[in-house]
Formats: structure tokens, sequence, C-alpha cells
């Protein structure tokens, strides 16, 4: 298994490192790979990163299989804990586009009990869960995801290139960059970084909007809706959902506007 992979990836493994990642192993025996390690229970950073670089490889190309495969065995090599971020996410989204649902839901809640705040983490709980039904499930996740999106932005609310460092690197944690960019300067990485937390927080009202019209809870998903609207006023998507919502309880959609200033 690990020479295929390899093969497959000779130099590239070693050049490419991304947070799509997987853990890295070698082709060396056990008793070479366990010398390079200090104490019980450590791990050899060189070889987390082949197989980061190779799980992202994998995954880019679609090779969803063989991605996983690298995951599994970046895990063996202890790189679980330490490449949490860079592992979870994608294996679980690997699982599902081999349809494997259940490897999925495994790969996220372990990635979840590791960074439960990690948001890509939960979005891909919650898309776990509504394949399988679990409708309690998939709420909580994005009942979750949408509390700490309200946090964060609560942090950029009163966070600029302006502030102190202690208060750009608590942001950028929030935010989901990796160790690598956390060093409380404001970069290019940041605006980019909040371009794509703005459209998550997009995603999750969408989400719910769309869970609540699902379950038939019209009154929830008005209220979901107010509250995106609220974050942004000009989506003009906001307003055919919600007069959407309106004739299924029927409302006039007319009085979309009247329930809006009463609130």
């Amino acid at each position: 298994m690990i020479f295929k992979i390899l093969i497959k990836f000779p130099i590239v493994c070693l050049l490419v490192f991304s947070c799509a990642g997987v853990e890295s192993t070698s082709s060396s025996s056990s008793s070479s790979r366990n010398s390079s390690y200090t104490s019980a229970g450590s791990y050899d950073s060189k070889v987390c990163d082949q197989w980061m670089s190779a799980a992202y490889v994998n995954y880019q190309n679609g090779n969803s299989q063989d991605c996983v495969d690298a995951y599994n065995i970046s895990l063996d090599e202890g790189c679980g804990e330490s490449y949490a971020d860079k592992i979870y996410e994608f294996m679980g989204r690997a699982y599902i586009d081999l349809g494997k649902l259940d490897s999925a839901q495994w790969s996220v809640n372990k990635g979840l009990r590791i960074l439960p705040e990690d948001l890509q983490l939960l979005n891909v709980a919650a898309f776990v869960s509504k394949k399988q039904s679990r409708v309690d499930d998939q709420l909580y996740y994005l009942d979750r995801k949408l509390q700490l999106e309200e946090e964060i932005q609560g942090l950029l609310s009163f966070t600029d290139s302006e502030s102190d460092e202690q208060e750009i690197a608590e942001l950028q944690k929030s935010l989901g960059l990796s160790s690598d960019y956390v060093d409380g300067l404001w970069n290019d990485k940041m605006d980019s970084s909040i371009a794509a937390f703005k459209k998550s927080r997009q995603d999750t009202y969408k989400l719910l909007s769309d869970y609540y019209k699902d379950q038939g809870l019209y009154e929830d998903q008005i209220d979901i809706l107010d509250e995106w609207q609220n974050f942004d006023a000009e989506n003009p998507s906001i307003f055919k959902l919600k007069k959407s919502a309106y004739v299924s309880l029927g409302k006039n959609p007319i009085d979309i506007d009247r329930d809006r200033w009463r609130k």
C-alpha cells in the first residue's frame, strides 16, 4: 500500500504542503521509522509532511481512496493530534466522495474532539448528518457553527490592521488559520481569510433556512432569514426565500415588511 501511493508521487509529495492534507509515513521499515522518534508518543514531522503532501495531491486529483489511505497511514505514524487541522476535514470529504458516510462521520467526529471550534469540520459534520437523516445532529452542528461565527464577527468588529499583535493573533486563530500563519501581523492572508469567513457565514444562514424549510418549520425559517437579512441587507435571495415561507404559512407576502418593522 505504501509503495503504491509513493510511486505515484515520488517528488511532489515532498514539495507540496497544504491544509487539505493527510499525515505522512515513509516506505522504510518500522524499525527505521521508530528510530526517528524522540520519545514515546512523538512523531516525525518530515514523515507527516510527506503524507500531507501525498494526501493533498490525491485529493486534488480526485483519487479519494488513495487520499484516505494516506491519511490513515499518517494516523498510524502519530500525526493525528498535531496535524488535525490538515487531516480530518478533507479525510471526511474524501470518504463522502467514496460514499462511505459512516467513515466520514468517524473522521469528522474524531477531528471535532481535537478541534471543537473548527468551522469547516462543523460544516462537513452537518452535511454528513443530513445525508444520514440525523436531523437533530444536523441542526446542532449548524447552530454551533452559527454561534462561533457570531463570536468571530464580534472579534472582527474591533480588530483591524492597527490592533496589537495579540488581538490580531486571536482573530487569526478564530478564523482557522494554521499555526504557520498565526503571527499577529495583518497581511494578505488575513484579508482572504476574512472574505472566506463572510462567505461561510452566508452559507450557514442558507443551510439553516433550508433545514427549517425541509422540516416544515416556517416560523423558524423566517426568524433565521431575518437574522441573515440583518447581516446582509442587500441580498435579494433572502426576500425570495422569506416570501416562499410566508406563502407556506398561508400569509400574505406583503406582511413581510410589516413583521420586520415590528421585530
